[in-house]
């Protein structure tokens, strides 16, 4: 758990805006990484990134 953001977190270097739907990437503000509670992900989204197999 995450003692500043109160929630379990992962960390990623871009991120989908809510409101405009585009990628933001934590470079282009001067950070590494963004921290997104899991809580925020979509269930699809977390879904996706588990399940991808090449094949």
């Amino acid at each position: 758990m995450d003692k500043k953001h109160k929630s379990n977190v992962i960390f990623r270097s871009w991120r989908k805006d809510p409101r405009t739907g585009k990628i933001l990437y934590a470079r282009n503000y001067g950070l590494k990484a963004w921290a997104i509670p899991i809580k925020d992900l979509e269930d699809t989204e977390f879904s996706q990134s588990r399940t991808n197999k090449p094949e």
